[in-house]
């Protein structure tokens, strides 16, 4: 059997109900989805993921295992949420980005159009990162900073509080 789904037919969840043709399947996966979010057709949902209430997810997304979107976020056109990842309160992602796994999105982050998120990357609150920017594996983006476009962050970066990173800037970490 397999362990997501891919919505079919767009849908707002009113009064705690989703479509009755994919309420047993998301039952199944353990998909629990908050009231007055909508989704999108051609999203896929996979097993034990959490969306609060208020968000809204567009088309062609993909929100991998165990992940958990707060409530609100909105996830735009094309994104990609891998597994174990968490989005929290007004985030939004940008069209074609992708997020990897074990990754933290704190609160009212914007991460703009086809940005790249490696794995085990923390942004934390009020961070944003402008498009076609690639933070790579763990690092961490400390609050309130700005990324510009087209930004290379290496992996293992820890970017301060309220930095600004100028477009096209690219970034060294340390080693682990």
């Amino acid at each position: 059997m397999k362990d997501f789904i891919v919505i079919e037919k767009a849908f707002k969840v009113v009064k705690g109900e989703v479509p009755e043709d994919i309420a047993p399947e998301l039952k199944r996966l353990d998909i629990k989805i908050g009231e007055e979010t909508v989704v999108s057709s051609g999203v896929t949902i996979h097993k034990g993921v959490t969306i609060g209430e208020y968000n809204y997810i567009f088309q062609n997304v993909t929100i991998g295992a165990m992940s958990t979107i707060h409530t609100p976020a909105i996830l735009e056109f094309g994104v990609t949420i891998g597994e174990l990842v968490a989005i929290n309160s007004y985030a939004a992602i940008g069209f074609n980005t992708i997020i990897g796994n074990s990754c933290t999105i704190e609160r009212n982050v914007d991460i703009e159009n086809s940005s790249k998120i490696s794995n085990n990357v923390v942004v934390k609150d009020g961070v944003i990162i402008g498009h076609n920017s690639m933070i790579n594996e763990c690092a961490t983006i400390g609050k309130f900073s700005e990324i510009g476009s087209s930004c290379n962050i290496a992996s293992f970066a820890e970017i301060p509080e309220r930095s600004i990173i100028e477009d096209s800037s690219t970034i060294k970490g340390s080693c682990a």
